[in-house]
């Protein structure tokens, strides 16, 4: 099974359409006048790689092999450290500021470019930074297959670092990039929060409302209470009423960085998955252990309604 090749969504790209992006971009861009690009962006990778109880290092990862010019986001790192509850719970949502930080440190430029975010094989963690960045307003798309398919699609790949990359990338002051005319704006910010973030009280309120369905991505054995979870503490069960699509089953087989877009686009076996990521009358609130896996099926569904919105989710 694999990505229709006529198939163009706004959330998810493959590595031949960005590829084919990427020489368009140049072509418009060899004329000598940024004004021909018209609502063109130019694209800027972002590994967002993470891992869960495992021995591999992310960063580690990343510094050894990823996309030619890819900047890091990693979403232990970058969260809300607000008060000692939060700061004892994994990735967070970041403050828009911490994010606008980000993108100052990166020096990307939100109004000319586009963020396509992918991840090494083994982690699902590219769909949250994905819905974290399209919370926030920013241009985002996910890169099907992630780096292994890039590679595959001869993209160009940079190995090895030292620590001098880290201080020339410092020292590369692009006058304007990162400014405030760049940045997340407070107000859509904060309104963006209240709408696609479910809160504990959000949950306790609407936990019978018939308008709403809250789909649990945990595996079947976590969400049943078979299996214990992986965070020491945490009870076993689910929310009463939720219902159980595993992440993995919108995921192709043994590939945790590609839909499975036959599955998602043309589902004439899983019946359950199909209708609930097509359902469009009710608010679908999107769970899991720390809010990595729920994004992978919040973004299911997203490609399955062809629509970049997060309106009528919530994470």
């Amino acid at each position: 099974m694999s990505t229709p090749t006529s198939f163009t969504s706004p959330v998810i790209i493959t590595p031949a359409q960005a590829l084919e992006s990427a020489a368009e971009y140049r072509k418009l861009m060899s004329s000598g006048s940024s004004s021909n690009s018209g609502n063109m962006k130019k694209d800027r990778y972002v590994d967002a790689t993470w891992y869960l109880n495992s021995n591999r290092d992310a960063d580690e990862d990343y510094k050894m092999r990823r996309i030619a010019g890819s900047i890091r986001f990693d979403i232990d790192k970058i969260r809300d450290t607000s008060n000692d509850h939060v700061s004892s719970l994994p990735h967070m949502l970041p403050s828009y500021h911490a994010v606008n930080q980000w993108l100052r440190d990166n020096k990307v430029d939100i109004s000319k470019e586009r963020l396509v975010v992918y991840t090494h094989p083994g982690s699902c963690a590219g769909p949250r930074v994905w819905w974290m960045f399209t919370l926030y307003g920013l241009d985002a798309v996910y890169l099907q297959g992630g780096l292994i398919a890039w590679e595959a699609a001869d993209g160009d790949v940079e190995w090895g670092w030292n620590d001098n990359d880290d201080s020339a990338a410092a020292a590369d002051d692009d006058a304007g990039v990162g400014s405030s005319a760049s940045l997340i704006d407070e107000a859509s910010a904060n309104d963006a929060v209240k709408e696609y973030v479910a809160t504990l009280q959000y949950i306790n309120d609407t936990n019978n409302d018939d308008d709403d369905i809250i789909i649990d991505a945990r595996p079947a054995d976590r969400f049943n209470g078979v299996a214990a979870e992986p965070r020491p503490g945490l009870r076993r069960g689910h929310i009463p009423g939720s219902i159980n699509i595993p992440f993995t089953s919108v995921l192709q087989p043994d590939d945790s960085t590609s839909f499975n877009m036959d599955m998602i686009l043309n589902d004439n076996n899983n019946t359950k998955v199909s209708s609930l990521l097509r359902e469009d009358k009710k608010l679908k609130i999107f769970t899991c252990g720390s809010g990595v896996s729920a994004a992978v099926v919040l973004l299911a569904d997203r490609i399955a309604n062809n629509t970049r919105s997060l309106k009528g989710t919530k994470l």
